[in-house]
């Protein structure tokens, strides 16, 4: 009688310890693919970035900004370049970047979990201007003056 109940309890046992080493093997299938998101938002952001030309810019009304979410945080920090939307790539431009920020949103979402506070603050979007026929980040002190401009 103990020949037949041992073999289950092995059998019960080997599965379980199967089970556990499975769990970690999931572990590391979670982690590849946070790491393939990555490289897709990764790949995206540098499209993005190439395509998003700051020339020919006339007027600062054909400035806009490109902006992707940065990885690696569960907080929504975004980066930014500024572009022209008289480009002839501003519209592919556009559309890598919002599947950039579509993308690395999945990958934090698959980030491992972080004891890190999101800050209160974000980073704002910078003003731009169109000199020289470019788009340009507004030098601080101009963007400090349009901001209080706008706050009063």
């Amino acid at each position: 009688m103990m020949k037949r109940v041992f073999p289950p309890v092995v059998s019960l046992l080997a599965g379980l310890s199967l089970l556990a080493c499975g769990e970690g093997a999931g572990s590391s299938s979670a982690a590849e693919e946070h790491q393939r998101a990555v490289a897709r938002a990764n790949a995206e952001e540098a499209e993005a970035r190439a395509l998003g030309s700051d020339l020919p810019c006339e007027q600062v009304q054909q400035c806009a900004n490109l902006s992707s979410l940065q990885l690696g945080t569960r907080c929504s920090n975004y980066l930014y370049q500024p572009y022209c939307l008289a480009a002839p790539t501003a519209v592919a431009a556009s559309a890598a970047a919002a599947e950039q920020r579509a993308l690395a949103s999945q990958a934090n979402a698959l980030a491992p979990p972080s004891n890190m506070a999101c800050p209160a603050a974000v980073n704002p979007q910078p003003l731009l201007n169109g000199t020289a026929g470019r788009c340009r980040v507004a030098s601080s002190a101009c963007a400090e003056i349009h901001l209080n401009a706008k706050l009063s």
